[in-house]
């Protein structure tokens, strides 16, 4: 637990760079991404990789 708890702050404490899109291609990607949930634990580090993932491709 230590170490994903490790992995989980160099994560918060690396920035992503979001993806730029234009408001339009933005909604887009929203509505079709409104259904999708995320069932996570804090500390996996799979988890952790998905999160960043999903805050890099800009996705609520």
């Amino acid at each position: 637990m230590a170490l994903g708890a490790l992995i989980a702050l160099i994560s918060w404490l690396i920035p992503t760079n979001k993806v730029k899109r234009s408001l339009e291609d933005q909604k887009a990607v929203d509505s079709q991404t409104q259904n999708i949930e995320l069932y996570q634990f804090f500390a996996c580090p799979f988890c952790i990789k998905t999160r960043r993932t999903i805050r890099k491709l800009n996705i609520k």
